[in-house]
């Protein structure tokens, strides 16, 4: 762990690691850069971390680095903290920004690939620098201390192989964003091996191959901040050391880290009041499951702001993809959907065009009410959520496996990876490599992501089934409901517990467009 830190960079197991640094830094295998970089524990990270910054200088305020089961390195607070105090200042100068290599050797090479590849060099540069201070200065860098923090595999899916995806999350939409992030990778790589290895002396290569880009991929993914630090200029994006190993919890304040001009420090405030010896947490923003697990590797269970599910809207005719085309020109048709957050005003509108007959649709009419957002009828907002209620069963139904049977997965898996452990603390590691626990960890947070996606729609489909019988008494009565306010008012009334049989059997007749 000592080689780490700077200060004893002559140790001669830390002379000998410089040595091999290059040739050695990371294999790949199973697909994974493994690096031989110190194999530390998370005890062991946050000391080296600790250890670093009080060597740099860095203000560090009621706050230490500390290891937590299940969340690797956090930060612990060493004394009393109010929301609002600033608990870490990194200065600028620690930083790894997207113009990093602009102050290296490899700056004409930087400046090259810039020119020539325009759109997202900046994303590529960056980690690019991470690589070189990582496998071309080594252990002479002054970073090495946070390379030897950082992970060797990323948890998330984006470090599973594109079969492994799909066979672990069929039927849901994460896997296409799998598939589209590893083609953009690889044809992004194809632009540094273009652009930047001629430029660079080739002794260097060995720490720029594929596997290293991907694994440098996976991290600016999970870790990487956008800061303002020039009022007027665009974000800069930025490894922040220390910073981003604080971890996340659920919140509704908008403290974020953000860039103090007076001090050329990025500064991190506390969201809420924390006693001494208590894990100290930012937010990572309102996010979906979706992408905290996807860019993240983490769940959250049942928490409002990641009740729902990501879907594409498609029309069954193109009368009615012509009309909503006009009313959203700029839409993906990509949504997230789900009771307590809300449905998108798209998703209404594509309810309620659903709902609707050819032959009573007026494109040009149509479209301009649909942007408006108020219902087109009373009727129509009971047949809408009639529409969305058969749209959540499919849905549903559409999954290989029940919600039940993810239940059970989730808890098989997760106590694998904990016996993998345990027999890994064994005599000689009892035959189990990291490679095992990393992909036993990999099915347990995938299952574990596929029951919090279906119990977003449970939910939702219950709620429509209320949403639909106060609908009903609406249209009996000659008042008009306005979807949203059923679905809210259903919400509020409804406890969140769902059987799988409430779903799967149909409890209201099949919608008959109007």
């Amino acid at each position: 762990m000592a080689f780490c830190v700077k200060s004893i960079r002559a140790a001669p197991f830390f002379t000998y690691l410089s040595l091999l640094s290059l040739s050695l830094l990371f294999s790949p295998s199973y697909g994974y850069p493994i690096s031989s970089i110190p194999d530390l524990t998370d005890v062991e990270k946050a000391d080296v971390l600790n250890r670093w910054v009080e060597e740099e200088g860095v203000a560090i305020n009621k706050v230490r680095a500390a290891a937590y089961k299940g969340m690797g390195v956090g930060t612990a607070a060493t004394a009393q903290l109010k929301k609002g105090d600033v608990y870490i200042a990194l200065p600028e100068r620690l930083f790894i920004s997207d113009k990093h290599l602009d102050s290296t050797e490899l700056k004409h090479a930087a400046q090259q690939y810039r020119q020539s590849v325009r759109g997202n060099a900046n994303s590529v540069l960056l980690r690019l620098a991470l690589l070189f201070e990582a496998g071309v200065k080594g252990s002479a860098s002054k970073w090495w201390a946070y390379i030897c923090s950082l992970p060797k595999r990323v948890t998330s899916p984006l470090s599973m192989r594109v079969d492994e995806a799909e066979a672990l999350l069929k039927g849901s939409l994460i896997v296409d964003d799998i598939r589209r992030q590893d083609a953009r990778q690889r044809e992004e790589y194809k632009l540094v091996q273009q652009h930047f290895l001629p430029l660079i002396p080739k002794n260097y290569h060995r720490a720029f191959t594929f596997e290293l880009f991907a694994w440098a991929s996976r991290l600016q993914n999970s870790r990487v901040i956008n800061l303002e630090v020039d009022i007027g200029k665009p974000r800069v994006q930025t490894f922040i050391p220390y910073i981003d190993m604080v971890n996340s919890i659920e919140s509704d304040d908008d403290t974020f880290v953000r860039f103090d001009p007076a001090s050329r420090s990025a500064v991190i405030r506390a969201d809420r009041n924390a006693e001494k010896g208590v894990q100290v947490f930012e937010t990572y923003g309102n996010k979906s499951n979706f992408e905290l697990f996807l860019y993240n590797g983490y769940v959250y269970d049942d928490v409002p702001f990641n009740d729902c599910v990501y879907r594409m809207l498609k029309f069954e005719s193109a009368k009615k993809e012509e009309t909503f085309k006009r009313a959203y020109p700029r839409s993906s048709r990509r949504v997230c959907i789900g009771a307590r957050r809300g449905l998108p005003l798209e998703v209404l509108s594509f309810a309620r065009l659903s709902a609707k007959k050819d032959s009573s649709i007026d494109v040009q009419e149509h479209s301009r009410k649909l942007q408006s957002g108020k219902p087109l009828s009373s009727r129509n907002e009971l047949k809408a959520a009639k529409y969305l209620l058969k749209y959540v069963r499919h849905e549903v139904k559409s999954y290989p496996s029940s919600l039940e049977e993810d239940e059970e997965k989730v808890e098989e898996w997760k106590a694998e990876a904990d016996q993998l452990r345990l027999k890994r603390r064994g005599r000689k590691g009892g035959g189990i490599t990291e490679l095992d626990i990393f992909n036993a960890d990999m099915r347990f947070l995938s299952f574990k992501y596929m029951v919090e996606e279906k119990r977003a729609l449970h939910r939702l489909h219950r709620v429509l089934k209320e949403a639909i019988r106060r609908l009903e008494v609406a249209v009996e009565g000659g008042t008009v409901l306005p979807l949203p306010v059923a679905l809210a008012e259903s919400l509020a009334h409804l406890d969140e517990k769902v059987t799988l049989a409430d779903i799967v059997q149909p409890s209201v007749d099949e919608v008959t467009p109007a």
